[in-house]
């Protein structure tokens, strides 16, 4: 790490933001490990102080409830062992993974490029899970298990194959994960003052009885007894500022940039305009202009659903396109009250649907969203995960009927020539 930012100093700040309990705790015999001898010094500091301990940050109106907790795992936990150590969240999409941004300490070394050649392996260790961070990324905190990486930390989306990197120590983003400061977009909420007290440690294995009586030989750990650092702070910490590498740009396989012709030979449109052409109710709900491939998209199809219809088909295609009068159905205070709007830009952003990808209303859409100096399309998925798509509106729902891209697994594998997409003008949408 940068100087002035080394591993101690982080699990340092760490144990006095968050002092471990007091009591026996197991120290895990790292040789007797299945992939022990991969997990890095760094990480191996930090499950030795804490265990598989969970750290949040509790709601000030309700301390049952948590603002953001990190779940850490200990290897020494018979039935997460194997799990832990795996090559299976890179399969979660089939596609090529994107290195999205990095965060590091200002005089942290290296490139963007450099840093995606030479930190990732194939194989990850899932060391802990965090909630309350929305529904962005997979949840998981990873390292690279393989020989030769870096001991950088890696987050996962859960939205595209996207990767960020955080060129920290684990300890180090443990805490800034907590305080909100890790300077990565799937993490961090509202930003908070280091202080002591403000963390909450709950241990799950430590005792304050002498565990070793009978604990038999031989074990995949030890017990020691230690006392918890509780010195008290002078004054809060302050945490060195982060650089953020440039962003690699948007997955190739979230791209869908069809062109209404496409759209033409795939699903004819109905002859005959579609829609009353009434924009304006639309854009001053939107509080921008619509684009005029979105325009032109809607009136030439107009309200109704693209579907197969044969009932042997493999894929149940179902993707219905608003009108305008359908799109002020739907205000979009209402869209975004319950949405993880996250990897949408600023607080100020305002959105209307245009299309729905599930026959249950509210279930899979895409929007549009404007703030004041950009726009762009959205998915919001079931999960009430909104994030950012690229392409047009054409490509966008050629992508979704064919389940390519950032909408794979949608309605599954299908073959249109034998299946045939057909569009059904009407009032399902």
């Amino acid at each position: 790490m940068g100087k002035g930012h080394d591993i101690g100093d982080a699990l340092e700040m760490l144990r006095r933001l968050a002092p471990p309990p007091n009591g026996w705790r197991r120290l895990p015999a790292w040789e007797m490990i299945e992939g022990g001898g991969r997990w890095p010094h760094a990480l191996r500091a930090l499950v030795e102080t804490y265990d598989a301990a969970r750290l949040d940050v509790p709601d000030p109106d309700d301390d049952v409830v948590s603002l953001v907790g990190v779940s850490l795992r200990s290897p020494v936990d018979e039935d997460e062992d194997r799990a832990l150590v795996s090559s299976a969240p890179w399969d979660a999409f089939d596609a090529t993974w994107t290195l999205r941004g990095v965060s590091r300490p200002t005089d942290g070394p290296g490139t963007l490029s450099d840093l995606a050649a030479s930190v990732v392996g194939r194989t990850l260790i899932s060391w802990a899970s965090v909630d309350g961070v929305g529904s962005t990324t997979t949840g998981a905190l990873y390292v690279s298990a393989d020989e030769g990486a870096r001991d950088t930390v890696v987050v996962l989306s859960r939205l595209r194959p996207e990767y960020w990197l955080l060129e920290l120590s684990p300890a180090d983003v443990v805490l800034r994960t907590l305080l909100g400061a890790t300077d990565c977009p799937w993490l961090d909420g509202r930003a908070r003052e280091p202080e002591p007290g403000l963390i909450r440690v709950s241990p799950r294995y430590f005792d304050d009885e002498d565990p070793t009586v009978d604990e038999p030989e031989p074990s995949r750990w030890t017990w020691t007894r230690s006392r918890a650092n509780d010195e008290p702070l002078d004054e809060p910490a302050t945490l060195p500022l982060l650089a953020l590498g440039a962003s690699a740009g948007e997955a190739a396989s979230a791209r869908a940039d069809a062109t209404i012709d496409d759209l033409r030979r795939l699903a004819p449109p109905p002859s005959g305009p579609r829609t009353d052409g009434a924009w304006s109710a639309v854009e001053a709900q939107l509080g921008g202009t619509v684009p005029d491939e979105l325009r032109a998209l809607i009136d030439e199809y107009g309200r109704g659903t693209f579907a197969t219809d044969d009932p042997d088909a493999h894929a149940g295609v179902h993707v219905e396109l608003c009108d305008p009068a359908e799109i002020l159905r739907w205000p979009g205070d209402e869209l975004l009250e319950f949405a993880d709007r996250s990897d949408l830009p600023g607080n100020d952003v305002r959105v209307i649907r245009w299309a729905s990808l599930s026959p249950n209303p509210g279930d899979d859409e895409l929007w549009l969203w404007q703030t004041a100096d950009s726009s762009g399309y959205a998915r919001r998925n079931d999960d009430r995960a909104a994030f950012r798509v690229a392409g047009t509106p054409s490509g966008l729902i050629v992508a979704a009927i064919g389940s390519s891209g950032v909408f794979s697994h949608l309605f599954g594998a299908f073959d249109a020539s034998t299946y045939p997409v057909r569009f059904a003008p009407g009032d399902g949408a």
